[in-house]
């Protein structure tokens, strides 16, 4: 058995609140190390500005999709709003860029906020 009671090489499911996900760019997590914290690299195929979130769908590989939401900076300002260029969708990051609609994107999140259920 494992630590929680489950069986050790059975199938989970793994949930995560989509807020308690941050997305980094690829070239800026070879920067830093992981901290403890859970990794994945997917690539986005939707960003929906909802004015003070922004949900972003990601493909993870295995043909898994998940939707990671972020708080949009303070007062909503134009330059906040998404743009479009040559039919992509470019969203809102923290760092004041754009998110791109296919980009290559790092989740992470922490441990403690992973929930495993059994399959």
């Amino acid at each position: 058995p494992s630590r929680n009671g489950g069986k050790q090489g059975g199938e989970v499911a793994l949930e995560v609140r989509p807020e308690k996900i941050s997305l980094r760019r690829v070239a800026d997590a070879h920067e830093t190390s992981s901290n403890g914290l859970n990794r994945a690299v997917g690539r986005i195929k939707q960003a929906i500005y909802m004015g003070t979130t922004t949900q972003y769908v990601v493909d993870l590989p295995g043909a898994v999709s998940l939707t990671v939401e972020r708080q949009n900076g303070g007062v909503a300002m134009p330059s906040d709003a998404p743009a479009y260029r040559d039919g992509r969708l470019f969203a809102p990051t923290d760092d004041g860029g754009r998110f791109v609609e296919h980009e290559e994107v790092l989740l992470e999140w922490s441990p403690a906020v992973t929930l495993l259920q059994e399959q």
